[in-house]
């Protein structure tokens, strides 16, 4: 080989590593553009409001999306989280939770995924929750709440109550395994979940009945009790 050109590859070669770290400090890497991108255009699941102006939406890939002005406007929230987030509630303008969960691949069941805030969203905590998947949650003040989702083998039921904020959990009652996607409660011991199938249970003082006959032949997605 030319001594040249053996000496413009050695050159060439011995500033790459430094042109390249440079660039990539310049700009956002693609796969950060690309997560950015699915975020913001990431389905929502659930939406929440504690007055006119006030209001929370989460939805996949840990997107909370925040308005202050009655949903004119939304402005994205990180929740340090690429998790599906599936329930969200606030009991004021600061205190609010989100839920999610993901599937374990190969092992059939689920993790949960609990956020907790106590300044509107703009930082929010993840709590330890050894639960299974969950898709909605319910605070009636800032420490007593409840959680419902997917039942699993230690807690089939899937539905679940916090005394401390979501910091801990424990089931409520015991009834039929299923997979609960909506519901509603009075307090943490009476309320009602429906789910796939068209199931339906009703829980009162901690113990869940099912509903008989299912009330529909597809999903059932909300229920609301007056």
């Amino acid at each position: 080989m030319d001594r040249s050109l053996i000496l413009l590859f050695s050159c060439w070669w011995a500033c790459f590593p430094s042109t390249w770290l440079r660039a990539q400090s310049l700009a956002p890497s693609t796969h950060e553009l690309s997560v950015a991108h699915l975020v913001a255009d990431a389905t929502l699941h659930d939406v929440v409001f504690v007055d006119p102006q006030f209001g929370w939406a989460v939805g996949e890939q840990g997107a909370i999306w925040h308005t202050s002005d009655g949903g004119k406007n939304w402005q994205l929230q990180k929740s340090g989280v690429k998790i599906g987030l599936h329930g969200v509630w606030f009991v004021d303008r600061n205190i609010g939770w989100a839920v999610g969960g993901v599937t374990l691949p190969y092992l059939w069941t689920s993790q949960a995924v609990v956020l907790r805030t106590t300044d509107g969203g703009a930082t929010w905590q993840q709590q330890l929750a050894l639960l299974p998947a969950l898709e909605r949650v319910k605070f009636f003040d800032a420490d007593h709440g409840v959680a419902w989702g997917r039942g699993s083998g230690g807690d089939p039921l899937g539905v679940f109550a916090s005394d401390d904020g979501g910091r801990n959990w424990r089931p409520v009652g015991v009834g039929p395994p299923s997979a609960w996607w909506g519901g509603d409660f009075i307090n943490q011991r009476t309320g009602a979940v429906v789910g796939s199938g068209g199931k339906m249970a009703r829980i009162a003082s901690g113990d869940a009945a099912p509903v008989s006959p299912p009330l529909a032949k597809g999903n059932l997605r909300a229920v609301q009790l007056a």
